[in-house]
């Protein structure tokens, strides 16, 4: 982590916002799915610092079967990858983001068999209305909390930004 960063402040805020979430204690006291999701999204971002294909296809792949909702960040380094080939036309940034789209596929099929996004039985015991709902609330708490989570890390990195600018 050291390495891949741009300074030990970075880190060490990036940790920092990691630590003070209260989502970790929730992580850290029951057993939930998203640590191996988060897991799977260090390596994909780390597969795509290191370009290493196999790793970012694997934790696509696997995240995706953890949780669905990993698919924002699937799609966040498709964007990235496509444009790498779109400004350097090189065929392994174009195979990477068709590997990286294939990758969906095991949900995709998941979807069909289950003739929706989750199993019925599970639908059954986790929704309590037929109709699909949409709660606004739930939105602005989420937007909310990414803006105050990013918060210290856009800071350092504005301020990082100024720095390398006045070289």
């Amino acid at each position: 982590l050291w390495r891949l960063s741009i300074s030990r402040i970075m880190v060490f805020a990036t940790l920092g916002t990691m630590l003070l979430n209260p989502y970790t204690i929730g992580l850290s006291l029951f057993v939930f799915t998203d640590m191996p999701m988060l897991c799977c999204l260090m390596l994909l971002l780390f597969g795509l610092y290191s370009s290493n294909t196999a790793i970012m296809v694997v934790a696509s792949l696997c995240g995706l079967l953890f949780r669905q909702y990993f698919i924002f960040a699937v799609v966040a380094v498709g964007v990235v990858t496509f444009a790498r080939y779109v400004s350097g036309r090189k065929t392994e940034d174009l195979l990477r983001f068709v590997l990286l789209t294939a990758s969906a596929i095991p949900l995709l099929m998941l979807a069909i068999l289950w003739h929706g996004l989750a199993p019925p039985s599970g639908l059954a015991a986790w929704v309590l209305t037929r109709e699909p709902t949409f709660r606004l609330e739930g939105l602005v708490l989420y937007v909310a909390l990414l803006a105050i989570y990013s918060a210290p890390i856009v800071y350092i990195q504005r301020a990082h930004l100024k720095f390398t600018r006045k070289r």
